[in-house]
């Protein structure tokens, strides 16, 4: 079951990234476990077209009038944006999966499954 106030925040911060014309990656998070996930990959200067799984890296010279380097500029901007993200998000998981550990440990919680009514994937 999707959480409303985790819907409205989730948009609000859609439009924020359309708005910025910027790039993100948030994941929300309303007891007792409800998620919402924002992946944006598509501000005006990247070459990307769709979501993970499935994505195509799109860059002909001709769309950019046989101009290269402004073609390789975009292409920069988009490895760097997606090199980025996935470098903060995996270090940022890392450290989060050993706070959970620690935390479950401690308290002795057990978590079921995420399911697609109730995790990060129920949003995409």
């Amino acid at each position: 079951m999707s959480d409303p106030k985790l819907i409205r925040a989730r948009d609000r911060i859609k439009q924020i990234l359309d708005e910025e014309d910027i790039a993100g990656h948030v994941i929300l998070h309303n007891a007792p476990g409800s998620f919402e996930i924002v992946t944006k990959l598509d501000p005006s200067y990247s070459k990307l077209i769709g979501l993970p799984p499935v994505v195509h890296l799109r860059s002909k010279l001709v769309d950019y009038d046989g101009d290269i380097n402004r073609q390789r500029a975009d292409l920069t901007a988009t490895a760097s944006m997606v090199s980025g993200i996935a470098e903060l998000t995996g270090t940022t998981a890392v450290q989060l999966f050993e706070l959970a550990q620690f935390i479950n440990t401690r308290t002795g919680a057990e978590h079921g499954p995420m399911t697609r009514d109730n995790g990060p994937e129920a949003a995409l």
